[in-house]
């Protein structure tokens, strides 16, 4: 039997033929990026964060020696060399916290860059508000991370003021978010922090280059670092004494679990204790339900343990992409934090229950 191949005919071969290979495509590069995400996933898993782990923690808390614990310290956080002060130990675990997220960002797959990239914008930005305050001093340690290097911190700190400072930023975006402000005499550094803070979460919230699998665990953690913004702001600025209209301008609201009323019934209690009551009821409670107590230290070991906690979470909902990844930079982050900790507190002579009471565990609450 002989087919005529007329137009129509041909046409309708050609569109199946065309929509097969599209479909051959897709599939294929599918099959990449999820074979990138095994590996690196796998990867991760086999670093993982032993410092956040109570099998890890608990025997350093018996270290009262610094040199000995800073020695006993493994993996990419730890100093093979010894410190004979905080602040000297202090400058070598940032060295290698900023350390390993640069060796994250140059060993993951493109998929996950942009992310990674977004995250080391919230340490160029507690790097950045840290040097503002040190404006015309010399002493102080480099933390360089990002775009601020040795160089660029180093003329930032010998600035003669925020104004001649800020210039130093000139070519990246921020500049221009805080240029502004850094003119007018009456804006205070809080301001200024808030606006920081603000333009990273943009950053992410806005974050170009990740594959639509990835999206839905990008946005999760984006709203989290929202409430932790949030939260930490509104603690602050109990501890200030600034009035609702003092800090709502100043609230991230394009995203976050927390909606605006919450956010405002907080803002209008009549001190810290009423106002973190207000997270009584919400998947948030369990945090901060005994943190007032424990003052301002509690309160950001809370927040941090919600972000860790959040963390772990969005790895198990996303694990086939870019959920390990959220897991591994948050449990660097809290590594860092507890190996600061354990080293401030062998420095200063802490007792093992205030030093164990101040550290991040997973699976801490």
């Amino acid at each position: 039997m002989v087919i005529q191949l007329t137009l129509p005919v041909i046409a309708a071969l050609g569109l199946g033929a065309a929509l097969l290979g599209a479909v051959l495509i897709f599939g294929i590069r599918k099959m990449v990026l999820m074979g990138q995400f095994a590996y690196h996933n796998a990867r991760l898993s086999t670093i993982g964060n032993p410092y956040v782990t109570r099998d890890e923690l608990t025997p350093l808390l018996g270290m009262s020696d610094p040199s000995s614990l800073i020695k006993s310290l493994q993996g990419d956080l730890a100093s093979d060399e010894g410190a004979s002060t905080f602040r000297e130990a202090d400058r070598r675990i940032m060295a290698r916290f900023h350390a390993s997220l640069d060796q994250l960002y140059t060993g993951s797959p493109k998929a996950v860059t942009p992310l990674v990239k977004a995250y080391i914008g919230f340490w160029e930005m507690e790097e950045l508000k840290r040097l503002l305050r040190l404006v015309g001093k010399r002493s102080e340690p480099l933390y360089p991370v990002g775009y601020l290097d040795p160089d660029l911190e180093a003329q930032f700190l010998g600035s003669t003021g925020l104004a001649q400072a800020v210039e130093y930023l000139e070519g990246h975006g921020v500049n221009k978010a805080i240029a502004p402000l850094v003119k007018e005499s009456e804006a205070g550094l809080e301001e200024i922090d808030s606006v920081l803070d603000r333009y990273v979460l943009d950053a992410i919230f806005d974050l170009d280059g990740v594959p639509i699998s990835c999206r839905r665990g990008t946005r999760s953690f984006s709203h989290i670092l929202a409430d932790r913004y949030n939260i930490q702001l509104l603690i602050r600025s109990k501890m200030n004494g600034w009035t609702r209209e003092q800090v709502m301008p100043y609230l991230y609201t394009r995203g976050g679990t927390i909606g605006v009323p919450v956010l405002e019934q907080m803002s209008e209690s009549s001190n810290l204790k009423e106002s973190i009551s207000v997270l009584n009821g919400t998947h948030l409670e369990r945090f901060f339900k005994d943190a007032v107590e424990r003052g301002p230290t509690g309160l950001e070991i809370a927040l941090d343990q919600m972000l860790l906690d959040a963390s772990i979470s969005i790895s198990y909902s996303f694990g086939m992409n870019i959920g390990p990844t959220i897991r591994y930079m948050v449990g660097k982050e809290m590594e860092m934090k507890n190996i600061r900790t354990l080293v401030q507190a062998s420095f200063a002579g802490w007792e093992v229950e205030k030093t164990r009471a101040s550290l991040v565990y997973q699976g801490g609450v």
